[in-house]
């Protein structure tokens, strides 16, 4: 018998309870914004009793700042659903050079990814750009894009179902992620998956490949853009971690712990 409970908060402090209670091993998963945002919650949990697990490096020590916590936390990135994420590679001609794909929210700056796409623009006239989310910045963004003369450019899709996301994510070339936080930002996985080439800053989980480019500042990732999107690039899928993997890295925390 194991407990486990995802996110740090009130499951976790129920979970807690009753791993004192029953005397059972517990596993906590730290999986967003609970990596950086403490609560009264977190002082009823000594989290020395716990077996901590995370879903990337850059989460794990955020949480280990914000906490205070000295110990080592597992790294476990969700894998790869294989058989729904299958990248369909129809050739080298994609018609959508960037994509843009979040919730539409201060967080994910994607008032920064309109400016990069404006300065863009003044060398690559022929940009095809597409973002696809919802939330509380949809107006705002539309009303800067009519503003910035890129509404030829960039098509604000709104909120798509996940298969059609995906069938986009095989018709672009690049995913542009602007965002200052994530704790894995599954998209990346999804891109990559799909074949797509990957420009963001640090955050989250990006496996290590010759399709993912970490910036630093909005100029480096206009330069880097301006740079690929005239190149030859290659539309093939890079090998990823698989779901089936994740479960068996799990299975091995619950064995170890049992034992």
């Amino acid at each position: 018998q194991f407990i486990h409970s995802f996110w740090i908060g009130e499951g976790s402090l129920i979970g807690y309870v009753l791993s004192r209670m029953f005397s059972l091993p517990q596993a906590a998963t730290i999986m967003g914004q609970d990596a950086k945002k403490q609560t009264l919650v977190h002082y009823f949990i000594d989290f020395s009793q716990i077996h901590l697990t995370c879903v990337s490096p850059i989460a794990a020590k955020l949480f280990e700042r914000t906490f205070n916590v000295q110990r080592n936390i597992s790294v476990i990135p969700w894998g790869i659903d294989q058989e729904k994420i299958v990248n369909q590679n129809d050739g080298p001609v994609r018609p959508i050079d960037i994509l843009g794909v979040g919730s539409l929210t201060s967080l994910k700056k994607y008032d920064l990814f309109l400016d990069v796409i404006i300065e863009l623009k003044k060398e690559l006239t022929q940009l095809k750009v597409i973002l696809i989310g919802d939330g509380a910045e949809y107006d705002q963004l539309l009303q800067k894009i009519q503003r910035s003369d890129i509404a030829h450019i960039v098509e604000l899709r709104g909120s798509l179902p996940h298969q059609e996301v995906l069938e986009y994510m095989r018709k672009s070339k690049i995913l542009l992620h602007t965002s200052s936080y994530e704790s894995q930002g599954y998209v990346f996985m999804e891109a990559l998956q799909c074949g797509m080439y990957t420009v963001s800053f640090e955050v989250g989980y990006i496996p290590p490949s010759a399709k993912s480019f970490i910036v630093q500042s909005k100029e480096e990732m206009v330069s880097t853009l301006s740079k690929l999107l005239p190149s030859q690039l290659n539309f093939d899928s890079i090998p990823l971690k698989s779901m089936e993997e994740t479960a068996v890295d799990y299975l091995n925390i619950y064995t170890e712990d049992v034992a």
